[in-house]
């Protein structure tokens, strides 16, 4: 199809006032998601490269590369994760979203070890095209032991010592899953601080390790940790106060625990791991925690 305007290929632009409140607009339209605090609060970085098509001053079209450092079985790799792939739907069906990912891919093939993301089932056949496959996460559940009093407390991002803790241990973190273990990432993870678990945050002081959790239908769910530590999460567990649930569920595989982990396979509505790997080959079960997702 015939481009009813022409458009012109910009990338990295995010000290553009117009340019950056267009692309805001339309991730507004299509995910619901404004990344103008984000930037307004420093976050938005150098790693995350907005790669997109543009009409005078207005975004018509986007895929975003997000650079990623990893530990995977134990071994560290270099990444791009693709994401905040959109395209305003009067420019649709018009092969711009190809020519994004076309760009990025021979941009970074051979500057990473591979090149991945969390793609929508019915652009999977778009995404296939660049050499991409599939792969299985997994959950992981634990039952939870007894528990003490401890020192935990919720934190408050509006409080400025509270958020300047945030930010430095943010910073300072290690990965807690030789399975899939996200390092360098504290961009990403204030972005979802700020947009959706700013009430899901507590701090134990004597683990010195911030916990992105909340108890909900009977289970608690560990999202995250942050720490400069690896923690054993069996003793972090008995520091955690429940009102009735009696299982946890970790959004990753816990490297430090004593306890019986069982695992199921993942499934995602509208949400498949898809990876242009280099003869990449998990030797275990893994997930991506919540805020790797780009």
């Amino acid at each position: 199809m015939e481009l009813k305007h022409k458009v012109e290929l910009i990338k990295d632009y995010r000290d553009n006032e117009t340019l950056r409140a267009s692309f805001n607009s339309l991730a507004k339209e299509t995910f619901g998601i404004d990344f103008e605090p984000w930037h307004q609060k420093g976050f938005w970085n150098d790693s995350y490269i907005c790669y997109s098509f543009k009409v005078g001053d207005r975004i018509v079209a986007n895929a975003s590369a997000n650079r990623m450092h990893l530990k995977w079985d134990n071994k560290s790799y270099s990444a791009i994760q693709i994401g905040t792939v959109m395209t305003t739907p009067d420019y649709r069906k018009q092969g711009l979203a190809y020519k994004l990912l076309e760009t990025i891919v021979k941009e970074w093939e051979s500057e990473v070890d591979f090149i991945y993301l969390f793609g929508n089932d019915n652009a999977l056949e778009l995404y296939k095209k660049f050499d991409m496959h599939e792969f299985n996460e997994h959950r992981f559940f634990a039952k939870l032991p007894d528990q003490k009093k401890s020192d935990i407390r919720k934190l408050d991002l509006n409080d400025v010592n509270d958020y300047k803790l945030m930010v430095e241990m943010t910073r300072k973190r290690v990965a807690q899953s030789d399975a899939i273990g996200i390092e360098e990432d504290s961009h990403l993870v204030m972005f979802y601080c700020h947009q959706w678990f700013a009430d899901k945050l507590y701090y134990i002081e004597s683990k010195h390790a911030i916990l992105v959790m909340e108890e909900q239908n009977e289970m608690l769910h560990i999202y995250d940790v942050i720490s400069e530590a690896v923690q054993e999460m069996e003793v972090i567990l008995t520091m955690i106060s429940v009102e009735k649930a009696e299982k946890v569920e970790f959004h990753f595989k816990p490297e430090l625990c004593k306890l019986p982990i069982e695992q199921i396979p993942l499934v995602k509505e509208d949400q498949t791991l898809l990876i242009r790997h280099k003869g990449l080959e998990p030797k275990e079960s893994f997930r991506f925690s919540e805020f790797s997702h780009a």
